[in-house]
């Protein structure tokens, strides 16, 4: 396949024209060459020119090529006419090249932009887990003093039941050691070892008459047994 863009070379077959090559064979379309001299020597092989044409050449030549072989053929004054045309064609994709690297720089801002933005959002994401990871840390660690504090708590009422039972236990013997203390009768006094010879000991001592459970009675001094001595 030949490496030569379409457009309008000279003629190989008649030197004074120039003829449309489509890339790849030379079309029917002819018109003289523009200020044309005598012409030469023909040849009878084509020859292309071999350089590559930039991609504006590339389209201005074949929208030309468009342009020119809807034509059957053009005469030498039109050729300037046609000139301005490829001329404007090729305003129009410097142009189009021109909004090509604007594209191309808005899409290497756009791709500079979202790096840095998934830059961004992998650092906060790191973050974010980091502060989750320290919150859950921070909640089991309160959750776990909480237990502690709770099952201190419970120990300490515990401790302080049992205290209150131990005195409750301690005040109600102490209360019954006191009732018992105070419902306790008294013991009589020792009864004194008093006796009496005699009725007349009984009535010096003025005990007389004495009877039965005073002090110093006793048989001998009641001598009928009534229960009344020394009367």
């Amino acid at each position: 396949m030949s490496s030569t863009p379409p457009g309008w070379y000279e003629n190989p077959a008649d030197s004074t024209e120039i003829r449309y090559w489509d890339g790849r064979q030379w079309l029917d379309h002819t018109a003289p060459k523009p200020h044309a001299t005598q012409p030469d020597a023909r040849r009878t092989t084509p020859k292309p020119p071999k350089r590559k044409a930039p991609l504006w050449l590339v389209v201005a030549s074949g929208a030309a090529g468009l342009v020119l072989g809807t034509m059957g053929g053009i005469g030498a004054g039109d050729a300037g006419r046609y000139t301005a045309q490829i001329t404007e064609l090729e305003t129009q994709v410097d142009s189009l090249e021109t909004e090509v690297d604007e594209t191309q720089q808005a899409a290497e801002v756009a791709d500079q932009a979202l790096s840095e933005a998934q830059a961004e959002f992998t650092a906060d994401r790191k973050k974010l887990v980091l502060e989750a990871k320290t919150a859950t840390e921070e909640a089991a660690t309160e959750q776990a003093n909480a237990q502690q504090a709770k099952s201190e708590a419970q120990k300490a009422q515990a401790e302080a039941q049992a205290a209150t039972k131990r005195a409750l236990a301690a005040e109600g013997r102490q209360e019954a050691d006191t009732t018992t203390s105070t419902t306790t009768s008294p013991e009589p006094p020792a009864a004194t070892s008093t006796s009496y010879e005699n009725c007349t000991a009984v009535r010096d001592a003025g005990a007389s008459p004495i009877r039965v459970g005073q002090p110093g009675y006793g048989r001998h001094l009641d001598r009928d047994g009534d229960g009344v001595g020394c009367e």
